[in-house]
């Protein structure tokens, strides 16, 4: 693990080489449903934050994991989101679900598996710089749930694609302000917009009187380094957080899961697709919610009977 104040560009960067309830959980949701206008959208400024642990060393700034969502809408206690077991074992059962209805020769069961989705989700903290719609949380360190759109461009800035300058958006002295712009695009919510700031800048931490304010930078033997009088001081401020990234990290079924992921095969296998629309509109929790990013990881391009290929060329 590297040290907070000596980051270079792989510091907290492993996750880019891994594959690996919404009550108080210190999750950042962009949510559309706030918006005047979802159509247009808002704006969040955001600090991607260094993993920095207890022990003073800077861990893995990014978990990712892989996430199914079942869509039934007539089965509310089961829809939903589920951790996949393809984060730790080689098959997942509502994977191998998808597959066999995908590959069925009924029709009807081909419409099934439109209803099983999957993506990669990564979760890092954030410093809150601005927020439109929330002002509160100005300053506030968060766990921000984010998709593959908005890893790309993170990606981007460390091999330096865009600006011929390599940077880690997660460096404390050399990281980027990231612009975040959401908007409902064919009812999902999209991120193609934001953007990380031009330049490098310091993270910011708060004044005396509240407001947020960089920190001072030194240079040494023609490194810039936060001044260390202010080091203890940025510690104090990223320790000062009332959730754990770690949280978020991928989880094995319990009992209950269990026994709703069989539920869920036995509807999918046994009875027929219910054409009728639910009495209630789930266009607000489906479809605008923070993890559906436009469905950027649904590409319809495997044709392996259990997706054995490359997760990224599953449409599921």
């Amino acid at each position: 693990m590297a040290d907070l104040f000596e980051m270079d560009l792989d510091s907290g960067m492993e996750f880019l080489d891994q594959k690996l309830n919404k009550k108080n959980d210190g999750l950042l949701r962009l949510d559309l449903k706030k918006a005047k206008d979802p159509k247009k959208g808002f704006k969040v400024v955001l600090r991607f934050l260094p993993n920095l642990m207890k022990s003073g060393k800077v861990g893995v700034a990014a978990i990712e994991k892989i996430i199914s969502y079942v869509k039934l809408p007539e089965y509310p206690d089961l829809q939903g989101y589920y951790d996949s077991m393809k984060n730790f074992d080689p098959k997942c059962p509502i994977e191998s679900l998808y597959w066999e209805l995908k590959n069925s020769k009924s029709a009807v069961d081909n419409e099934k598996a439109t209803q099983i989705t999957k993506s990669y989700k990564y979760y890092s903290y954030v410093q809150i710089l601005e927020h439109e719609l929330e002002p509160e949380l100005v300053g506030k360190i968060m766990i921000f749930p984010f998709g593959k759109k908005i890893m790309e461009k993170i990606k981007m800035e460390k091999s330096g694609e865009l600006t011929g300058t390599q940077v880690n958006v997660y460096d404390p002295v050399k990281g980027k302000d990231f612009t975040c712009i959401v908007k409902e695009v064919g009812e999902f919510a999209n991120y193609d917009l934001s953007f990380f700031k031009q330049n490098s800048s310091p993270l910011y931490i708060p004044s005396k009187d509240g407001s947020l304010k960089q920190v001072p930078l030194t240079e040494e033997n023609g490194v810039l380094k936060i001044k260390p009088d202010f080091q203890e001081k940025v510690k104090e401020y990223l320790l000062n957080r009332e959730f754990d990234l770690e949280t978020h990290a991928p989880m094995r079924w319990n009992d209950e899961t269990k026994d709703k992921v069989d539920k869920i095969i036995s509807i999918m296998k046994n009875k027929p697709l219910n054409e009728s629309k639910p009495k209630t509109s789930t266009k607000n929790d489906d479809t605008l919610d923070f993890f559906n990013d436009d469905n950027d990881d649904n590409d319809d391009t495997s044709t392996d009977s259990d997706g054995g290929g490359d997760d990224d060329d599953l449409d599921f």
